[in-house]
């Protein structure tokens, strides 16, 4: 199973601390899409779905990190479940319960969190990159989308111990730890979200 790891590059201190790194270390067999950040989030994830040449497409933030073996692990994870909507490592479930991605067990969530989904292209379908085309909430809206185009629901990785690394797949939330969870325009973008889809929980 081959891969397309796809990122948006616009941070070299942290992807040179975080994401560059685990990519540099990465076993199996995949290739790296990277994008400028002039345009939204949503629209360079298009780009990358439409370039890419792998039906299955990792969307990553640059303040990830994660181990050697995750390819193996995410390829597990489609074996075991091959029918699923969105891959991610953190979601929310219709209760507003928060779940991570654990060693025995896929969580089905509504919604997952930006920081690193899972993408099967032969779901066709895209961000909506005009009415989510700023930095929030533009995955959450995609899981939904493909949620009512498919059936398919989003769930959590299933992930695994590694002895030379504390987290397996871990998001450092440099965004979060310097602006806050409800940073710039979240606000607005969560009224766009509920406009289009009702009430729905979110990260």
């Amino acid at each position: 199973m081959k891969f397309t790891i796809g990122y948006i590059d616009h941070n070299d201190d942290v992807y040179n601390k975080y994401l560059g790194p685990s990519l540099l270390n990465l076993l199996g067999d995949f290739d790296v899409i990277k994008t400028n950040s002039l345009e939204s989030p949503a629209v360079n994830y298009n780009h990358i779905l439409k370039k890419s040449n792998n039906r299955f497409v990792i969307l990553t933030h640059q303040d990830i990190s994660f181990s050697k073996t995750l390819l193996e692990r995410v390829e597990k994870t489609i074996t075991d479940n091959p029918n699923f909507g969105v891959l991610g490592l953190v979601g929310v479930d219709s209760n507003k319960q928060y779940f991570w991605s654990d060693l025995n067990k896929q969580h089905e969530v509504q919604t997952l969190d930006c920081c690193f989904i899972v993408v099967d292209k032969e779901n066709n379908i895209f961000f909506d990159d005009k009415t989510f085309n700023d930095f929030h909430l533009y995955v959450e809206d995609f899981c939904l989308q493909t949620k009512k185009s498919t059936g398919k629901l989003p769930y959590t990785i299933l992930i695994s111990k590694d002895p030379k690394t504390e987290n397996f797949l871990c998001h450092h939330s440099v965004t979060l730890r310097t602006l806050g969870s409800r940073w710039g325009k979240y606000n607005e973008y969560r009224k766009k979200l509920s406009d289009k889809w009702g009430d729905v929980k979110t990260t």
